[in-house]
């Protein structure tokens, strides 16, 4: 906005003339004298220039009325309230105006000092555009929201376990005090491959322990695919323990409630042990990976990770290199 002063062919004042909304504005400065006039100019103009930033809602205003009236009743609620705890610890009393691509970078910054993977900064600054987005189309905001920044993603690999750091892992947690839901938790995403939220939100009503399947089917809607999955033995007197015990309906619970996250506690864990870069995700594309590794067809892999295109699997082909071999041996050997 641009202020300056213009006198009129009927008046001896000065006047503070500017442009808003396609046309001219004007204000008497009541005063003939420049210098006066001046000073009137630089006081209006900050003024004005504050009020006017002031019909701006504060970032972290918009982040909770984005949670509370939208993201709240999605499965991946537990997911937007932890991006939007990190995003209101920086930006909090911030407006939204001023959410610039400059402080974003420094945020970003800052979240990469901490550890955090480039895909998680992009996934909490996501978040921030989803709830500008939403703020605009129920005009909750006086002008355009802010263009949002984000990182190149790494062409580095997709984190998975191997097997000795799987079982470092679940070692970890069976010793460790107050993590048998974390064992649990960790057991179920690394051997049914499912998704965080479906585990979370799995109910002993969707386990059967006779037939030895889970049926993370039902649940939070969700546009995200799931499936039926057999389980093995193994975790089948695992969840035959842990139902005996439990005093929810959850098959995670913490103190007989359902958890709703495990993503702070896990990391946590997993950082003590000297497991970089790994989160509850982690283990999903561990299962993913350790099943295309085995040799199974990348179609089954996609029906028990519950995708709906093959394509989405295919990130896990490369993995598949190792069985192949053993496929051209046996061609060589006229086997």
């Amino acid at each position: 906005m641009h202020f300056r002063l213009v006198t009129l062919a009927n008046s001896p004042r000065f006047y503070v003339e500017w442009r808003e909304n396609g046309g001219k504005r004007r204000v008497s400065t009541r005063t003939a004298d420049r210098t006066e006039a001046e000073s009137f100019l630089a006081a209006f103009r900050l003024e004005y220039l504050e009020e006017a930033a002031s019909d701006w809602p504060t970032v972290g205003a918009i982040l909770q009325w984005y949670y509370d009236t939208h993201a709240s009743k999605k499965a991946s609620a537990y997911q937007a309230e932890i991006a939007i705890e990190h995003l209101k610890a920086f930006w909090g009393d911030t407006l939204v105006n001023g959410a610039s691509m400059a402080k974003q970078a420094r945020y970003a910054e800052e979240r990469l000092a901490l550890g955090r993977s480039s895909e998680t900064i992009n996934r909490e600054l996501s978040v921030m555009s989803a709830a500008f987005r939403r703020a605009a189309r129920f005009e909750k905001l006086p002008g355009q929201a802010p263009a949002i920044f984000s990182l190149p993603q790494k062409d580095a690999r997709e984190r998975f376990l191997t097997r000795d750091e799987a079982a470092k892992l679940l070692a970890h947690f069976r010793r460790a005090p107050r993590t048998k839901h974390l064992l649990l938790f960790s057991r179920l995403a690394l051997y049914t491959g499912a998704r965080s939220g479906a585990i979370l939100g799995l109910t002993w009503d969707r386990v059967n322990l006779e037939r030895g399947i889970i049926d993370y089917r039902k649940g939070p809607s969700t546009a995200k695919g799931r499936s039926v999955v057999p389980i093995s033995p193994a975790l089948v007197r695992m969840l035959t323990k842990a139902k005996r015990a439990a005093k929810s309906d959850h098959v995670i619970e913490w103190n007989g409630a359902p958890v709703k996250r495990v993503v702070r506690a896990f990391t946590k864990h997993c950082d003590a042990i000297g497991l970089q870069g790994v989160s509850p995700n982690t283990l999903r594309h561990t299962f993913g990976t350790w099943a295309a590794q085995s040799g199974a067809s990348l179609f089954l892999v996609a029906r028990a990770m519950g995708h709906k295109r093959v394509s989405t699997t295919e990130r896990y082909a490369k993995h598949e290199t190792d069985s192949l071999r053993g496929v051209m041996s046996a061609v060589r050997r006229g086997k």
